[in-house]
């Protein structure tokens, strides 16, 4: 009986460990508004504005589909060139799919993204780490795919 008791309450308090989020409803809140604002920045065809959820560092990482870019320049740069116009930039929309604090200051968000045009769409995933700095989540990397079978 003792030994089953004793059993109960070490999964019981495993069970409460495991289950906390690392990371608070107002910093998952923080996390999200970062990409409310890059798609009000991208929407209004405004680069440098959606660049503001990046840690501006050369510790930042963007991996697509043509290899890896490190730092934030590189990245804007990135952006740029890609995205010449706000036209060839469209209306983007993000989607979140799951958001998980790793400690109290990292998280991984995972979420899909659409880019409507006039006449068709692109779609993807993405995983993104964020760091805590100075009470301000950013985007240290950014891991996304375009994928044509979801939309």
């Amino acid at each position: 009986m003792k030994k089953t008791l004793i059993i109960s309450l070490f999964f019981l308090f495993q069970n409460l460990i495991y289950s906390q989020d690392t990371i608070s409803l107002i910093d998952k809140d923080q996390i999200i508004s970062v990409l409310k604002k890059q798609e009000t920045g991208w929407n209004n065809g405004d680069i440098d504005s959606f660049m503001k959820g990046y840690l501006n560092s050369d510790d930042l990482v963007f991996n697509g589909s043509k290899g890896p870019h490190y730092g934030w320049e590189s990245v804007k740069e990135r952006y740029k060139k890609t995205y010449p116009t706000k036209d060839k930039m469209g209306k983007l929309t993000f989607e979140i799919l799951k958001l998980s604090g790793i400690t109290k200051s990292t998280a991984q968000l995972i979420g899909k993204y659409i880019i409507t045009y006039p006449k068709n769409k692109d779609s993807g995933f993405f995983t993104l780490t964020f760091v805590k700095l100075n009470d301000e989540w950013l985007i240290l990397s950014d891991h996304t795919s375009k994928s044509n079978n979801y939309k």
